[in-house]
């Protein structure tokens, strides 16, 4: 007796089912401007095209710009970025493997982590200008030659493998590729935002002269009375000069 082709498809479909890759999906949103693919390894599993949870702690790649929020945060993905992100109770870790990661917090936002294959960034503080939109804004970029950490707006007190560090607007620290952290290069969907490893588990801040200056520069700035808060951001638009909403 022939099986009737309604159960040939159903059998296909549990088939699919079954040997699709096992994807878990946490509370933070991303909408692509274009396209993000989820990865296994080096294979592209799937494409997402609309709003959607995002794959905790699978690594994926940015095709456009990639919007991921959650209460208080807000990240932005630039093409070809390579990323992932994992909410824990209250912590947020995300991982950029290569590529531009903007970010805007404000005092709702959880606490936040970068793992980055130089190092793993933990911010300790986001200090919001009494004149400000209300958030702390800046970036993370990872290139060949190594790690860039900026803020743009507000200050923000960090701490890495080699210690802690303020950095005011327009300022940033730089991670030299050549100072590689030990475990840092497994930074990724396992090491690092899945993982939730902490800022210990870095290696060496290759800080910039300017980056130093820029330490004291916003010390004196916390003295003169910036409001401070635990790192937090929302809204719909992490660029610098665009008040989050």
């Amino acid at each position: 007796m022939k099986t009737p082709r309604w159960k040939q498809t159903l059998a296909l479909a549990l088939t699919a089912l079954w040997l699709m890759p096992s994807v878990t999906y946490g509370g933070m949103k991303i909408a692509p401007q274009g396209s993000v693919s989820i990865l296994k390894g080096d294979r592209e599993v799937r494409r997402i095209q609309s709003e959607m949870p995002v794959p905790e702690g699978d690594l994926m790649i940015c095709h456009g710009q990639c919007l991921m929020r959650t209460s208080g945060l807000q990240l932005v993905a630039g093409e070809k970025a390579v990323f992932a992100a994992a909410e824990e109770k209250d912590r947020v870790n995300v991982t950029v493997k290569s590529g531009r990661l903007d970010f805007a917090v404000t005092e709702r936002a959880p606490s936040l982590v970068f793992h980055t294959p130089q190092d793993v960034i933990q911010v300790q503080e986001a200090i919001f200008q009494a004149a400000s939109s209300g958030a702390v804004r800046g970036t993370v970029e990872v290139t060949e030659s190594g790690t860039r950490f900026q803020v743009h707006e507000g200050t923000m007190r960090v701490s890495t493998h080699n210690g802690a560090a303020v950095i005011g607007q327009g300022q940033q620290i730089q991670l030299a590729a050549s100072q590689l952290a030990p475990g840092a290069a497994g930074a990724g969907a396992g090491g690092g935002a899945a993982a939730g490893g902490g800022a210990a588990a870095g290696g060496a801040l290759g800080m910039s002269t300017t980056a130093l200056v820029a330490t004291g520069a916003s010390m004196g700035a916390m003295a003169a009375g910036a409001a401070v808060a635990s790192s937090a951001a929302d809204g719909t638009d992490v660029s610098p000069s665009t008040p989050i909403k």
